[in-house]
């Protein structure tokens, strides 16, 4: 390979931010912590169970773990709409990107065509219709989850304002929900994004991927960094 193809493998692309990395941290963080604390209760009959509340500190030290985390990731979520709304490093024509368009049900079906090996894998944009029932799935747990959660934190108001049988509803609605959510990231999230071989390892820390994988995962993307220019790093990772 000459020296130009050499320098093109070594192109880093921006993906996230600085910022978006620090809150997908927090998120994964919290995320873990109230996964955990919130099983321990789920399946508390469970020897593993008892052993990981003792080491929290006993059932009590267990639910205010899990419900300061529940509030740290509502803080988080409204965070980070304000700063999706209001962050001016990227114009309300790339910040739209995310939303789904017509484009994700196409490629939808054709990937259904190429896991049964009878098309190619479709060619993304900047998101991947996979990429956006990430995040709007996590946007939307965020909401379900926090709001049945707060109902149960504050039964009395929660009483107030809803007849009691939505604080009934809340408690089978927020138990499910997490068992969806939890079993959404095992086999879904964690998957698709570390588990691909052809992914870029590492990029939740440093938020760059590499110019093989743009080309292979993002190519309309790696068209639109060439029409505006976007700078890129020549660097290995």
């Amino acid at each position: 390979m000459d020296e130009e193809g050499k320098g093109v493998e070594k192109l880093r692309y921006l993906r996230f931010t600085k910022n978006q990395v620090i809150q997908h941290i927090v998120l994964f963080i919290l995320f873990i912590i109230l996964s955990v604390t919130g099983l321990c209760l789920t399946f508390r009959e469970l020897w593993i169970s008892q052993f990981m509340v003792d080491l929290m500190g006993g059932w009590e030290m267990r639910l205010i773990i899990h419900r300061v985390c529940g509030v740290l990731v509502v803080i988080l979520g409204v965070y980070h709409v304000v700063w999706a709304v209001f962050d001016s490093k990227f114009t309300w024509k790339e910040k739209f990107r995310m939303l789904p368009n017509k484009k994700d049900i196409r490629d939808f079906f054709q990937y259904l065509k190429y896991i049964f090996g009878i098309g190619k894998e479709p060619h993304y944009d900047r998101f991947s219709w996979k990429e956006k029932a990430d995040y709007w799935g996590a946007l939307w747990g965020m909401v379900l989850m926090g709001g049945t959660g707060l109902m149960m934190m504050f039964p009395v108001i929660s009483t107030a304002i809803f007849n009691y049988s939505f604080i009934n509803l809340s408690r089978i609605l927020h138990s499910h929900e997490s068992t969806i959510a939890i079993s959404f990231i095992v086999i879904w999230h964690i998957y698709n994004v570390h588990f691909t071989p052809s992914r870029t390892k590492g990029v939740w820390l440093h938020g760059y991927i590499t110019h093989e994988e743009m080309e292979e995962h993002h190519p309309h993307e790696l068209e639109y960094f060439k029409i505006t220019g976007t700078k890129t790093e020549n660097r290995k990772l």
